[in-house]
């Protein structure tokens, strides 16, 4: 018996490129934000897409179909959570005809749920019946998440910036720096300028080895 042969990497990429369609809208149009917890929008975007293109395009048609389907009730429950970037509330997961359900689904999401979450019954209006809000950075005092927020990176561009002038400032420093040479025995006077070391700026200096920098004696 002949071996099936094997999908090549240009079929498989053909196979999976509606796939691959949905994740690029989602990196295109979902926003990453700089600090901890910056991915979670992508990743709960992401992860409801992929559920809802296995369930449409992967799955045959009947694999989710109950054998005697509810009807549809003018009363639902559907568990929301809030977009960190936007502020907006979205739907997450499906809906369910009964409360028991999505209690059950909201008992189990806010036990150390990341983002704020609300239980809502839905029938001619919106109404939140329960309502969660994690804790923010500035009330857990004692909690110190591992990766650099923006403060971190002004705070190191700040110290960047100063130290590049302090380096700055000791090069031109040292570049004015004036050099006299030793008056020598038996004299009073500084060789290249004719001063005596009292009559010298402040800042200067007088050496018998280093290279002499003085201009000269003073017009």
């Amino acid at each position: 018996m002949a071996d099936t042969p094997r999908p090549t990497d240009a079929e498989l990429l053909a196979e999976l490129g509606p796939l691959a369609a949905v994740i690029a809208d989602k990196l295109r149009t979902v926003p990453v934000r700089l600090g901890p917890a910056g991915t979670d929008d992508l990743i709960s975007e992401l992860t409801i897409a992929v559920a809802v293109y296995i369930g449409r395009d992967v799955l045959p048609a009947d694999a989710l179909a109950l054998a005697n389907p509810p009807r549809p009730a003018d009363t639902e429950w559907a568990i929301e959570y809030q977009r960190h970037s936007t502020g907006e509330w979205l739907d997450w997961g499906v809906s369910h005809p009964d409360r028991s359900g999505a209690q059950q689904l909201w008992d189990h999401m806010v036990d150390g749920s990341k983002w704020p979450l609300r239980l809502v019954r839905r029938v001619t209006s919106h109404i939140t019946e329960a309502e969660y809000t994690p804790a923010t950075e500035e009330e857990d005092t004692q909690r110190r998440e591992p990766h650099p927020t923006q403060a971190d990176v002004d705070h190191a561009v700040a110290v960047l910036d100063r130290f590049q002038s302090q380096s700055t400032t000791d090069q031109e420093r040292q570049a004015e720096e004036v050099v006299h040479g030793c008056p020598p025995d038996g004299s009073g006077l500084t060789p290249c300028c004719g001063r005596t070391p009292f009559e010298l700026p402040l800042g200067d200096r007088i050496s018998s080895e280093a290279p002499t920098t003085c201009p000269g004696a003073p017009s």
